[in-house]
């Protein structure tokens, strides 16, 4: 009896610890998968030397702004989404600053072709209308 129980303990550990893991690398999977799709954008949008260091930059002091916006322990979710949100703003504001205007149209019509997340072979929402 008491070995039963002790399985199914050892059971649902393992299985927890199974669970944690794959969401870990699906994580990990969608950081990688963002980064490739930004390369590819930044590739796709012949950017300068220039801008391609603007841009770097750039990325590199949201994500670290993003961070410290998330470790706020002083502020409530909903004022960490509020300041995210004011963030993403301040951010296409910046991109629009570095971008060309024929680069801005070029990213437009790329988002708007992009296929929706999760989906490979359904017609994209955006563009179906």
């Amino acid at each position: 009896m008491k070995q039963k129980t002790i399985m199914k303990k050892i059971f649902k550990l393992l299985s927890i610890a199974i669970l944690l893991f794959s969401f870990t690398i699906a994580a990990e999977a969608q950081v990688k998968h963002n980064k490739k799709e930004r390369k590819e954008m930044m590739k796709q949008l012949h950017l300068t030397k220039q801008q391609k260091e603007q841009m770097k930059s750039f990325h590199k002091s949201t994500k670290k702004e993003r961070e410290a916006i998330k470790n706020n322990t002083a502020l409530t979710e909903q004022q960490k989404k509020a300041q995210v949100e004011q963030l993403r703003n301040e951010k296409r504001q910046k991109l629009n600053a570095i971008l060309t205007p024929e680069q801005k149209e070029k990213m437009k019509e790329m988002k708007e072709n992009k296929p929706r997340r999760g989906v490979t072979d359904m017609p994209n929402e955006r563009t179906a209308k």
